[in-house]
């Protein structure tokens, strides 16, 4: 029996291991983008605050462009204290994140992502800096993403935590583990130059 209908994009189980890691990388990297971007102006612009330990309260709304298209939408509430004369700091991050039509391409890779919200993704993370060069990381991203790659699509739950130690200019280590799209994701990164 022939039909004329289409089968449709292939459910999510088309997306391999490879490409739910690939994809979790690109969520973490943006969260991060999302919640830095601006940070240190409100001190560069104020030079009464460069002698002292500041207390820092804010909430920022932004859109970040995509790499290939589309934009990443953020409420991002930032707290925490920056001494602006070591550079030390402690900061503690809340975001939501809501792709539109964000189009990404993993390093290395020949996938192109289409991402939308469904409805968004939620994460909290907290990053210290000890004013030599050596810094610490850690937070969780939660919630739903939308996502297309050629004739594939489907719609993904996200459970990731993550966590990083470094030096600016030296060694740094990265643990990410949770799930994407169903798929368990447990990485370590270590890099020493």
């Amino acid at each position: 029996a022939c039909s004329d209908v289409s089968p449709g994009p292939a459910p999510d189980s088309a997306l391999t291991a490879a490409d739910a890691s690939a994809m979790a990388g690109i969520l973490v990297a943006q969260s991060f983008a999302g919640g830095n971007e601006g940070t240190a102006s409100q001190w560069a612009a104020n030079p009464l605050l460069a002698a002292a330990v500041v207390d820092v309260e804010n909430q920022l709304e932004l859109t970040l462009p995509c790499p290939l298209g589309g934009s990443v939408h953020s409420n991002r509430t930032l707290s925490g204290t920056m001494d602006p004369e070591t550079g030390a700091l402690d900061m503690q991050f809340g975001l939501v994140q809501t792709h539109q039509a964000c189009v990404v391409q993993p390093p290395d890779s020949e996938l192109h992502f289409t991402l939308d919200g469904a409805p968004n993704l939620t994460g909290a993370y907290s990053l210290s800096l000890d004013g030599v060069g050596g810094y610490e990381a850690g937070g969780t991203l939660a919630g739903a993403i939308s996502w297309t790659e050629g004739d594939r699509a489907g719609t993904c739950q996200v459970s990731l935590e993550f966590s990083g130690v470094g030096q600016a200019q030296g060694a740094f280590s990265l643990t990410l583990t949770g799930q994407v799209c169903a798929t368990t994701i447990s990485h370590e990164v270590s890099v020493t130059p």
